[in-house]
C-alpha cells in the first residue's frame, strides 16, 4: 500500500485526532446495540485510522499498530482510549507478520494495567480468551457476529469444522443442536484450550 488516507483535510495526527477518531468508532457500535464490553472498538480503514485495531474486552483492551505511521504515535492512541474508557488494561499485541512489510519489529507485551486471562461468553458458550499468547487479539472477535449466523445452519446436521483454532465455530454449533460436530487444529496447544471450553460449555465436539 503506497499511500493511506487518514483525513480529506489537512489536519495534525495528534492526540485530539485520535480521541475523536476513536470516539466515533465506539458511539457507532453502541448506536448499532454492540455489546459495550465486548467489541471491535477500532478495524483499521473502516473506521477512519488504517493500520489500527482496538479490540474491547471488559475493561481490557487490545491494540494493535500495524503500519509504521501508527506504531510511531502508539502513545498517543493508547492515551486518547485511557481518556475514553477511564481505568483500563491495555496490551500491544503487535506480533503480525504483516508489520514486517512496514519494517516494524514484533512484538507484544503489556502497555497499562494488568490484564488477566478471561472468559467470555459469545453465543451461550464461554471461551478462554488469552491476550498475550491467543491468535489475534486473543480471539477472533471480529468473527462474533458470523458464529451465530452460522449455528443458526448447524441444527441436526453434521459439521465439520477446519482450523478450529479455540473451537468457537464448532461450540457454537454444538450448541445449536448440531448431531455431530468435527474439529480440526494443528495447534496442540489450541485443541487442549478447545477442549477446556467444551467442558466449561458443557458440549461435546470430536477433536482431530
Amino acid at each position: 500500500i503506497l499511500a493511506r488516507r487518514f483525513s480529506r483535510r489537512r489536519q495534525d495526527l495528534d492526540h485530539d485526532f485520535f480521541r475523536r477518531r476513536i470516539a466515533q468508532a465506539s458511539e457507532y457500535r453502541d448506536r448499532r446495540n454492540i455489546d459495550p464490553k465486548l467489541r471491535r472498538v477500532v478495524w483499521s480503514e473502516s473506521d477512519g485510522l488504517p493500520g489500527v485495531i482496538v479490540d474491547r474486552y471488559g475493561n481490557d483492551l487490545v491494540l494493535q499498530t500495524l503500519t509504521m505511521a501508527m506504531d510511531m504515535r502508539k502513545d498517543l492512541i493508547t492515551a486518547a482510549m485511557i481518556d475514553l474508557f477511564g481505568d483500563i488494561a491495555i496490551v500491544e499485541r503487535n506480533d503480525a507478520p504483516v508489520r514486517k512489510a512496514e519494517g516494524l519489529e514484533l512484538r507484544s507485551g503489556v502497555l497499562r494495567g494488568t490484564p488477566s486471562k478471561r472468559v467470555i461468553e459469545v453465543e451461550g458458550v464461554k471461551l478462554e480468551v488469552d491476550f498475550l499468547r491467543g491468535h489475534k487479539t486473543g480471539f477472533y472477535l471480529d468473527q462474533k457476529h458470523n458464529y451465530e449466523i452460522v449455528a443458526d445452519y448447524a441444527r441436526d446436521r453434521r459439521v465439520l469444522d477446519c482450523f478450529t483454532n479455540q473451537g468457537a465455530f464448532a461450540l457454537t454449533c454444538a450448541r445449536a443442536g448440531a448431531n455431530d460436530v468435527i474439529a480440526v487444529e494443528e495447534s496442540s496447544e489450541n485443541i487442549s484450550t478447545a477442549k477446556r471450553n467444551a467442558t466449561r460449555s458443557e458440549l461435546k465436539v470430536k477433536w482431530v
